[in-house]
């Protein structure tokens, strides 16, 4: 997989909703400093957990794959895509 996802990305954002990508980032920043701000945003249909109720991180960080695309990818909880 390479470097870990904090060395290869700037700030990301990944909400659960409806939104558009660019409207999550227009509102965080009117809300937050220029550097809170992050570079990507992904919105995506429902956050994928664990069996446990926690987040998924591995599935959570494919979507910051370059050329991911939410819609394609798939949540399923508690398990790898």
């Amino acid at each position: 997989m390479g470097a870990p996802l904090a060395e290869r990305h700037d700030l990301a954002i990944l909400v659960e909703g409806e939104l558009a990508p660019h409207i999550v980032l227009r509102e965080l920043a009117r809300r937050l400093e220029t550097v809170k701000v992050p570079a990507i945003c992904r919105v995506l249909p429902v956050l994928p957990l664990t069996l446990n109720g926690k987040n998924e991180r591995k599935q959570l960080g494919r979507f910051l794959e370059p050329g991911a695309d939410a819609a394609c990818l798939p949540v399923m909880p508690g398990g790898d895509a």
